[in-house]
C-alpha cells in the first residue's frame, strides 16, 4: 500500500522553502568556487604567464649588463696599463743610456703581453666583448625579434690596439716615438669603446628597471584577482548564516502556529 504524501500546512511551506534554498549545495562540483579565485576569472592566467615571460627577460637583461660591465672593467684596467707604458716611453726619451732603454723596452713588451691576457680574461657567461675575437651580444626584450639590443664587441688586445713589440731595444728616439704614438692611438680606441659600451649599459639598466616595475605591476594585478577579500567573504558567510537562522525561526513559529490552530478542534 502506497503511503500518502506528507501534507504541509500552508503557513509552513514558505519558511521551509526559504530554508531549503539557503542550505541546498550546488548541483555540480564545477559550480563550486575555486578557493582563492573568483569564479570564471581567467585574467589571472594571462597576468601570470606574462609576468613569467618578463622574469626571463629580466634575467637575460641582467646577465647582459654583467657582460658589458665586465668589458668596461677590462677596458679600465687596460687603459691604466697603457698609461704605465706611456711612462716608460717618457723615461726612455729622457735617457741616452742604451742599457736603460733596453730594460724599459723589455718592460714595455711585458705589459703589452699582459694587455692581451687582460682582454682575453674579460669574459662573462661565455661572452667576451673586448677579446682578440670580440663577441657580439644580442639581448631580446621578449617582444619578438624586432625588440632587441645588439652590443657589438671590439678587439682590445695588443693586436687590436695596434701595439707592436719594440725593436732594437729603443736604441733610437724614432723607435720610442713610434711606440708613444701607438699608445696614444690605443687610448683613443679604448676611450671610444668605453663610451659606446657605457651607453649600452645605461640603456640596458633602464630596460631592466622598467621590466622590474612591469613585473611588480602584473604581480599586483594578479594578487588582486586571485587573493580573496576575506572581509567580503566573511560578510557573505555571516549573511548566509543569518538567513538560515531567520528561516529556521520562521519555520518554527509557523509550526507552532499550526499546532495552536489544530488544538482548537
Amino acid at each position: 500500500m502506497a503511503s500518502d504524501p506528507v501534507a504541509l500546512a500552508a503557513v509552513v511551506r514558505p519558511g521551509l522553502f526559504t530554508l531549503n534554498k539557503t542550505v541546498t549545495p550546488p548541483a555540480h562540483p564545477h559550480d563550486l568556487p575555486t578557493p582563492g579565485m573568483r569564479p570564471g576569472d581567467m585574467q589571472t592566467t594571462t597576468l601570470h604567464v606574462r609576468a613569467s615571460e618578463l622574469a626571463g627577460v629580466k634575467d637575460s637583461v641582467s646577465q647582459a649588463i654583467g657582460t658589458v660591465k665586465t668589458a668596461l672593467i677590462g677596458i679600465e684596467t687596460i687603459s691604466n696599463t697603457v698609461g704605465r707604458m706611456k711612462e716608460l716611453t717618457t723615461a726612455a726619451k729622457s735617457t741616452t743610456d742604451t742599457t736603460e732603454r733596453a730594460k724599459l723596452a723589455a718592460e714595455f713588451d711585458a705589459l703589452r703581453t699582459h694587455i692581451a691576457s687582460l682582454a682575453e680574461n674579460a669574459s662573462h657567461q661565455g661572452v667576451n666583448l673586448i677579446g682578440g675575437t670580440a663577441g657580439r651580444l644580442t639581448v631580446n626584450f621578449g617582444d619578438g625579434e624586432t625588440h632587441t639590443r645588439v652590443v657589438a664587441g671590439t678587439a682590445l688586445d695588443d693586436k687590436g690596439l695596434g701595439l707592436a713589440q719594440t725593436v732594437t731595444g729603443w736604441e733610437t728616439d724614432e723607435a720610442v716615438d713610434q711606440a708613444a704614438a701607438s699608445l696614444n692611438d690605443a687610448l683613443a680606441v679604448l676611450q671610444s669603446t668605453a663610451k659606446t659600451l657605457g651607453a649600452s649599459a645605461a640603456t640596458l639598466t633602464v630596460r631592466l628597471d622598467f621590466t622590474k616595475e612591469l613585473i611588480n605591476t602584473l604581480a599586483e594585478g594578479e594578487s588582486k584577482l586571485v587573493n580573496t577579500d576575506m572581509n567580503e567573504e566573511a560578510a557573505s558567510l555571516l549573511a548566509l548564516q543569518t538567513r538560515q537562522q531567520l528561516s529556521t525561526t520562521s519555520l518554527s513559529l509557523a509550526q507552532r502556529s499550526g499546532s495552536s490552530v489544530l488544538s482548537l478542534f
